[in-house]
């Protein structure tokens, strides 16, 4: 309805030119982080048959759902307080991952979903959720998520996360291909852009992987 008015606005259906959903490229980057944080900690950097726990069923999370099966994932673990979102995610998915992947509602304020025991958590939903409340109780090794601003406070708890060995993939590293999608889009859209994959090319060294690997180093 925007873009009826005016052409300056972006994410339109790709039936009308432009990219589309920043969802599913956001997705794949959030991957993108998790398999560099893996080779990081001295494990095979691939998501085949590891575990994951995401907090949020909306858009970027059924993306990241999407990428990890494709990949081989072993389990999903989903929680939202939006019950139609859960029914919606559950539909979805859980037959066609041959039950690998399940969703459950969880109460506003309900963080159970990030102390699950998996290989890494994807916050999905509001920001702030990785705080000096949470962390304590937090048993995966990785956080990879596309929330903004994980950390409510990024002078402390960056550091708690290091006491306890955590490795956090940040957030505006391995969220920002929804941008990317969005500022290229004034350019046209082109099947398999190469302005956007490039960003998934684990060899680029301004590409996702690197730039995480890069900062678990520093």
């Amino acid at each position: 309805m925007i873009f009826s008015t005016t052409r300056f606005t972006t994410s339109i259906s790709e039936s009308l030119g432009g990219n589309g959903n920043p969802s599913i490229p956001t997705g794949h980057g959030l991957v993108s982080g998790m398999e560099a944080a893996l080779g990081h900690i001295g494990r095979p950097s691939s998501v085949e048959g590891i575990s994951v726990a995401i907090m949020g069923a909306g858009n970027v999370a059924n993306a990241l759902t999407e990428r990890l099966l494709d990949k081989n994932v072993g389990r999903v673990l989903v929680a939202d307080s939006n019950a139609e979102k859960v029914a919606a995610y559950n539909a979805r998915w859980e037959k066609k991952s041959g039950g690998r992947v399940h969703a459950r509602v969880a109460p506003i304020g309900d963080y159970s979903i990030l102390y699950e025991q998996v290989d890494v958590i994807a916050p999905c939903a509001v920001g702030g959720v990785i705080n000096k409340d949470t962390i304590p109780h937090i048993r995966a090794p990785i956080i990879s998520g596309s929330a903004n601003n994980t950390l409510k406070d990024d002078k402390k708890d960056d550091k708690l996360l290091r006491a306890r060995g955590i490795r956090f993939a940040v957030d505006f590293i391995v969220n920002r291909m929804g941008i990317v999608l969005c500022s290229n889009e004034q350019y046209g859209n082109i099947h398999n852009d190469p302005a956007i994959y490039r960003h998934f090319d684990r060899e680029n060294p301004e590409g996702i992987f690197q730039c995480v690997k890069r900062s678990l180093e520093m």
